[in-house]
């Protein structure tokens, strides 16, 4: 009774992890997304920060970034504006999806083949009419002649906001031989001119650079050779590098990947820092749509399996997060929502869509806005330790806390002494495991951390709910895992670090498998009160019999020693029981009569 009165009070503080992580979500400031329906909103808002004086953006240009950031946060424009900004975004994208369909006219344009010189004809013509400073770099890279083109944006700043920071974003103009490439990456290409057009009619504090990128397909030739011969001084000044990826085809879901492995086996130290990936988030959220890592369905257990799995792919971000600048990439490709044609003969212009490259413009122009806010800066320790849920970003602090919270009810409580000592043991293997890699950790462990009370409760399917709780995520994890291996056998192994990882998860889940034997245990204890008076009953009748036995050998016992006497009195008492009989019959039946 004492353990079910205690585990009664302590049940309320179960809640507590999920309640206190609401709260400093919302303290924070960074509420979930709630898409609307069209971008006709959000593309005012762009369009209204972009069209503040160059002064204003100047000396304010965190505000700017807000108003892109949050387009729902005032009374919003007006209907003209807004109706005026979608019919923009729709203009940007006829002209994006003509300069696309230009590029891929020729057909397939790998390096080295006249029609790759078509593209890149049509992409710098383009780039060129747009008034930019279009500079091209002709280099040689495995016996292949390839061209980068780049167009820079000068900043409202001037020398002082190049000496604070700049910002490059970029796609690739080749294609794969078997190809034209519309979808990859001739739509992005095509969109990063159009965003030269908005940047100039609108310039941001800081440089932006859009850089065209040659021989992606060959093994990111472009992108590297730009990273690799960037002066260190100037690569330093990079606030943030983002490239573009397979954008504008109907039926695609914006989404930001954080790869950090090439085929070849080239690793990146870190990944992308949090403050970049919530960058894209608020970028999607001023566009109206929900941009997740990863995937729209399984990002969750993507971005553990990214972090603890080196998985070969990645894009032109790759060679800029190797030489330690914050990067990732933008894709309208994901695991449960593929591109069907890729890399076929079928990734045509038709492919392509004018509304999905206008919003994936808006997308990028609001990224360039958010990111405009920022100067650059040495990275930090441990920044790329952050986890999106839900649009809303957690980093690393947050996830530790959130282990704490999540152990909390376990080891509150805990059912017994072994219960409590396998909850202390859980406890500390998360957060060991959670200091040296939040994100590798936390997520498959403060699930099963914040069900293991569910084992000790009575209720029908707390323990089903509490292993489906629990499993989810590994499972999921080891699901997309072996997905991965299965499609590219060889390709895919285990990061440096994440053996210290699963040796953490693994002593958690052995420690919360010691915790629901205890708690079955004393699930089991408690159902010997209701049983209390079936056993005193049992034992007073035990102790009858046995005082029966005792009676009756004790009589046996003198019946040996002197039958005679035995004999004699039982019979005597057996005439005495006779007559008393025989009274109680006359008196019964004189009351009869008398009746």
């Amino acid at each position: 009774m004492a353990f079910r009165s205690t585990f009664t009070r302590g049940w309320p503080l179960w809640p507590a992890p999920l309640v206190l992580l609401v709260a400093l979500v919302a303290l924070r400031g960074a509420p979930a997304v709630r898409p609307v329906p069209t971008i006709a909103v959000a593309a005012g808002a762009v369009v209204a920060s972009a069209s503040a004086p160059a002064s204003a953006s100047a000396s304010a240009p965190a505000s700017a970034s807000a108003s892109v950031a949050a387009p729902g946060a005032g009374a919003g424009p007006p209907v003209a504006a807004d109706t005026a900004a979608a019919a923009a975004d729709l203009a940007a994208g006829t002209r994006a999806l003509a300069l696309a369909t230009l590029m891929t006219a020729c057909g397939a344009h790998p390096p080295g083949t006249p029609c790759h010189e078509t593209a890149r004809r049509a992409v710098y013509d383009a780039l060129v009419a747009t008034g930019a400073e279009v500079r091209t770099d002709l280099f040689h890279e495995e016996g292949t002649r390839l061209v980068n083109v780049y167009a820079t944006v000068g900043g409202t700043l001037g020398a002082a906001g190049a000496a604070r920071g700049s910002v490059l974003v970029g796609a690739h103009y080749d294609s794969v031989p078997a190809g034209p490439g519309a979808v990859d990456d001739a739509g992005a290409a095509a969109v990063m001119v159009e965003l030269v057009r908005r940047l100039r009619a609108a310039p941001p504090a800081h440089d932006v650079q859009i850089a065209i990128f040659d021989g992606e397909e060959m093994g990111l030739l472009g992108s590297r050779h730009h990273a690799l011969f960037t002066p260190e001084a100037e690569r330093a000044r990079l606030i943030a590098a983002v490239t573009v990826e397979m954008v504008g085809w109907p039926g695609e879901r914006l989404v930001m990947h954080t790869f950090r492995t090439l085929r070849g086996g080239a690793s990146a130290a870190a990944g992308p820092p949090g403050w970049l990936v919530d960058a894209v988030a608020r970028a999607g959220r001023g566009a109206g749509v929900e941009i997740p890592v990863g995937d729209p369905i399984v990002s969750l257990p993507y971005q553990n399996a990214v972090r603890n799995v080196r998985v070969p792919f990645a894009s032109d971000d790759f060679p800029f997060l190797a030489a330690g600048v914050p990067a990732l990439f933008v894709s309208g490709s994901s695991f449960t929502r593929f591109y069907p044609r890729y890399h076929g003969a079928a990734d045509t212009a038709d492919a392509l869509a004018a509304p999905e490259l206008g919003r994936a413009l808006v997308v990028m122009e609001g990224l360039v806005r958010v990111l405009d806010a920022r100067d650059a800066g040495p990275r930090a320790a441990g920044d790329d330790e952050a986890l999106l849920l839900g649009g809303t970003l957690l980093p690393r602090w947050m996830l530790l806390l959130l282990a704490a919270l999540a152990a909390l009810p376990a080891v509150l409580l805990a059912p017994g002494r072994p219960g409590l000592l396998a909850a202390a043991v859980a406890a500390s293997l998360a957060l060991g495991g959670a200091a040296l890699d939040a994100l590798s950790v936390v997520p498959l462990c403060a699930p099963a951390l914040w069900a293991a009370p569910l084992w000790v409760t009575r209720r029908r399917g707390a323990g089903v709910l509490a292993g489906v709780v629990s499993l989810a995520a590994p499972a999921a994890s080891l699901g997309l895992f072996f997905a991965a291996l299965a499609r590219y056998p060889g390709a895919v192994r285990p990061a440096p670090a994440s053996p210290f990882a699963l040796v953490a998860v693994a002593g958690v889940f052995a420690a919360l498998f010691i915790y629901r034997r205890a708690a079955r245990r004393a699930r089991t204890g408690p159902s010997l009160p209701s049983a209390a008076p079936g056993s005193a009953s049992a034992s007073r009748s035990g102790s009858g019999s046995a005082s029966a036995s005792k009676s009756r050998s004790g009589s046996a016992s003198k019946s040996g020693s002197g039958s005679a006497s035995a004999s004699a009195s039982t019979s005597a008492s057996g005439s005495k029981s006779a007559s008393a009989s025989k009274a109680k019959a006359s008196k019964s039946s004189k009351s009869s009569k008398s009746s």
